[in-house]
């Protein structure tokens, strides 16, 4: 029957007397138990305050007392004792030496302020703690402290009589607070309450005036959204229908074949595109399960599983005009969902891809072609590299011999030109031949264990006599920290570099041709080292470096006609590296 009437009592209570209760309790609960807690918190902390000042004095006077037990000045003891009591809260020293004679000190504690359950509630641990005194390992005695939280507990209860006066405080300004501000905005929200009701009887061009706290005019501009938005849907019905009809407009006159399937796989709507794609008209498809591509019963069962997952897809098929024209179709599907977000169907939308098929296939028959052109001509050239070296091998052989044996000045002169020519057409060779292995992706570059140090001296050595004739000096610069035992493809790297060596060795004049060396990353599995060939020649225009690694290519059309050379040597380095 109380908390009927308690009940009751509350539901006759305004806004304002009803939050200032609510208020009221939480505070005072709130600072109810803070205050406990603070309390009980202070106890512990007072209770461990003592217990390490007991302990840290007899550490303190330890010593002291048995300099003093030491040479039996028993004087110095007890006014040592005495000093110590006068300080912090430790009431009562007493030192007892090793013949039971007793020395004590103390100070008599204050009367105790806070009341008798208050000192019950906060709780402080207090007990005797002693400490043997010993100097050289010879007992002298025992020390011993004692302390009554007496002090400690008056600390506390001041701490709760001002705790307890500050949640007084505060809960009388809250109190005071909450009833100056909500009494300016009751009127809004009782104007509030009056327009929801004027609302709800369908005068919708009601507004409220927002007035009063921002949390009053908030929910007063929350109101005036709400019934802008009532307004704006109710006009925008009437423009639905319309839209509905242009939707359905556009999809009509699309060229491509759009359809909607309901779960069974009947046809729900198909548009013009669909009638003029596949030759059905809408009277015709529409009702019947009319599948217009060309699959099996599994990928029929697949393609519904994945719509049932909601997944939205595409696949390419084969179909089948109502005239009996097979036409390529390439279809995107997606599910189609209920105003409850539920799985009613599937539309599809179909685009005629048998032109872009044809050109697909005429692209991979040309593209065939072309790269059987290409095989043949790289199978050319190896074939007519290896017929063409086989002989010129042997004019090299016999123009080596014949130079071993006595020739006139003028003859000499006729077999070193062939000579040499014959050794730059089969350098020529060479290089068409690896061109065609590159372009044709048979060259692969080998990992053997190798020197390059050794590698490199190979190159100098190679090239020396011809830098040597045109009194050129050439260097190669390796770093003495640089790895050179590693795993590469030493034939080629002899190859690069020798076709850098020797454009630079026949375009410098004057001066000298360097290898640099430099290690640019090294791991615990691989080495990254950058190659530089640097001359003392006139250089090359920034026009000429943008093609000179292009294949067939050289700086200047006097270039050829002056130094020779097929024009490849840069172009295999460049795909080499």
């Amino acid at each position: 029957m109380k908390n009927i009437r308690v009940f009751r009592f509350l539901k006759n209570l305004g806004l304002i007397s009803r939050l200032m209760i609510a208020v009221g309790v939480a505070i005072v609960a709130g600072g109810g138990v803070q205050t406990v807690l603070l309390v009980a918190e202070g106890a512990a902390e007072h209770s461990a305050r003592l217990l390490r000042e007991q302990k840290e004095t007899l550490l303190f006077l330890a010593p002291l007392v048995a300099d003093q037990a030491l040479v039996g000045d028993y004087a110095a003891i007890t006014q040592l004792l005495k000093n110590q009591v006068k300080k912090g809260e430790l009431d009562r020293f007493a030192w007892t030496d090793k013949d039971g004679k007793t020395l004590i000190a103390q100070d008599l504690p204050d009367r105790l302020d806070a009341p008798a359950w208050f000192a019950r509630l906060a709780l402080i641990e207090h007990e005797e703690q002693s400490l043997d005194v010993t100097a050289g390992g010879v007992g002298y005695g025992k020390l011993s402290v004692w302390v009554t939280p007496i002090k400690a507990h008056n600390r506390l209860w001041l701490q709760f009589v001002k705790q307890l006066q500050i949640v007084a405080v505060t809960l009388f300004l809250m109190l005071q607070f909450i009833w100056l501000i909500f009494r300016g905005n009751l009127g809004t929200l009782r104007m509030l309450a009056e327009g929801a009701n004027r609302f709800s009887q369908g005068d919708h061009a009601v507004r409220i005036e927002p007035e009063g706290a921002p949390e009053v005019g908030l929910a007063a501009e929350a109101f005036n959204n709400m019934a802008n938005n009532i307004e704006g849907l109710i006009a925008s019905l009437g423009k639905s229908e319309s839209k509905n009809k242009l939707l359905a407009t556009i999809v009509e006159q699309s060229s491509e074949a759009i359809w909607t399937k309901d779960l069974t796989g009947i046809i729900t709507s198909w548009n013009s595109g669909a009638a003029a794609m596949f030759g059905y008209p809408p009277a015709d498809a529409v009702g019947r399960a009319l599948n217009v591509g060309e699959s099996t019963a599994q990928e029929e069962e697949a393609r519904m599983q994945r719509l049932m997952a909601g997944e939205k897809f595409s696949y390419d098929a084969r179909a089948m005009t109502r005239s009996g024209t097979a036409i390529d179709i390439q279809v995107a599907v997606a599910p189609l969902l209920d105003q409850a977000n539920q799985w009613i169907g599937s539309i599809s939308v179909a685009r005629d891809v048998t032109q872009h098929k044809r050109s697909e296939e005429a692209l991979r028959l040309a593209r065939e072609a072309a790269e059987s052109a290409n095989h043949a001509k790289s199978s050319f050239l190896a074939r007519m590299s290896h017929e063409i070296r086989t002989p010129m091998n042997g004019v090299l052989g016999m123009t080596e011999l014949l130079l071993e044996t006595g020739l006139t000045s003028a003859q000499r002169k006729y077999a070193e030109t062939v000579q040499r020519s014959g050794k730059n057409l089969l350098g020529i060779i060479n290089d068409l031949l690896d061109f065609s292995k590159i372009e044709a992706g048979k060259l692969e570059l080998e990992s053997v264990d190798m020197d390059l140090r050794r590698s490199l001296e190979d190159v100098v050595d190679l090239l020396a006599e011809r830098a040597h004739v045109k009194g050129l000096e050439l260097a190669c610069s390796i770093p003495a920290n640089l790895a050179t035992h590693v795993k590469g493809d030493p034939l080629r790297l002899g190859q690069v570099l020798t076709n850098l060596v020797g454009n630079a060795i026949k375009f410098t004049e004057q001066g000298s041709v360097v290898i640099r060396v430099a290690g640019l990353e090294e791991t615990a599995q691989s080495v990254t080292l950058r190659f530089e060939v640097s001359d003392t020649g006139a250089g090359i225009s920034a026009a000429a470096q943008s093609h000179i690694f292009e294949e067939f290519a050289q700086a200047d059309g006097s270039t050829t006609r002056k130094h020779g050379g097929s024009g490849l040597g840069l172009a295999i380095s460049r795909q080499l590296v």
